[in-house]
């Protein structure tokens, strides 16, 4: 279970002693403790309820990029979130006195104001990317063994939308499970399917220098490595950015971070995942409600 660790300020005694139930106190109005979801809820709720004029705080594992998250209570500094990363904000406290609210004239001001405001607009152009959603089909999931038999990756340019999609030759016969996830069967390989090499090729022109999205992306992007290294090129080094990720940053509860699952949290049709043409469509209709382009 992951752990929580709650500080508390002039809290009633009958609140700490509440939290010594559940939490270890390792020094006054500090306690450490493994807890789960649920318990964390209810504690918290129960020392807001109990609290009175008391201030607390909680910090708690979470699958973020900093591995962890915190609430406040009654406390100036507060809890703000930039690009789902928890940041602590304390309010800049404004004197009355005059000594104190000495500074640039109102004219400095103004022109200081502009020039950030110009360095926020280069700043803007100078990280426009392209982007382009990627999806690849495999007969299993260790890149080093399985081998790829689809791949699609969809881009705009300007108001158009475009679609890459190539059926993958090989050599081994699909395992029946599958031909059955997939739909995909050895006879439709050795019909519409293309060399590896090829498809690669075509993969690299439709790509460029994008950045690269997709679900679980570094799944895709395995697969995608060490078939062009077989092929002699160089592995890609094209910046990445990840859907699930991004989703469970989201603090959208759910039971299960499956591509479906989040699909259908966000109302996005789940009708023929599993081919490489269709997830890459709703993968390109999940990021942009993800604001993944923006």
């Amino acid at each position: 279970m992951p752990m929580a660790v709650v500080t508390l300020t002039n809290v009633p005694h009958s609140l700490r002693g509440d939290l010594t139930k559940w939490l270890q106190e390792i020094s006054t109005g500090v306690y450490v403790g493994n807890i789960n979801t649920r318990i964390r809820e209810e504690l918290w709720k129960r020392i807001i309820d109990n609290i009175g004029q008391g201030q607390a705080t909680m910090s708690y594992a979470k699958r973020n990029e900093i591995g962890y998250d915190f609430v406040v209570h009654n406390t100036k500094r507060e809890v703000v979130y930039c690009d789902g990363i928890p940041l602590v904000l304390l309010p800049k406290e404004i004197s009355s006195s005059p000594l104190q609210q000495l500074g640039f004239s109102n004219a400095a001001k103004y022109e200081k104001i502009k020039r950030a405001s110009q360095r926020r607009r280069d700043i803007k152009e100078s990280v426009s990317e392209n982007y382009v959603v990627i999806d690849v089909e495999t007969t299993g999931i260790n890149s080093q063994k399985d081998r790829i038999i689809e791949i699609a990756a969809l881009k705009k340019e300007n108001t158009e939308t475009i679609l890459l999609q190539r059926l993958v030759r090989i050599e081994a016969g699909l395992q029946r499970e599958i031909s059955e996830l997939t739909g995909i069967t050895n006879e439709t390989l050795a019909n519409e399917g293309e060399d590896i090499e090829v498809v690669l090729s075509e993969l690299l022109d439709f790509m460029g220098n994008s950045t690269i999205v997709g679900y679980n992306v570094k799944f895709d992007i395995s697969f995608l490595n060490v078939a062009l290294k077989k092929g002699g090129h160089e592995a890609l080094t094209n910046k990445t950015a990840c859907l699930l990720q991004e989703a469970k940053r989201k603090q959208k509860i759910l039971r299960d971070y499956k591509l479906s699952t989040v699909l259908r949290e966000y109302d996005i049709s789940t009708e023929g995942l599993h081919r490489a043409y269709a997830d890459v469509k709703a993968k390109y209709e999940l990021a942009m409600k993800l604001n993944i382009f923006q």
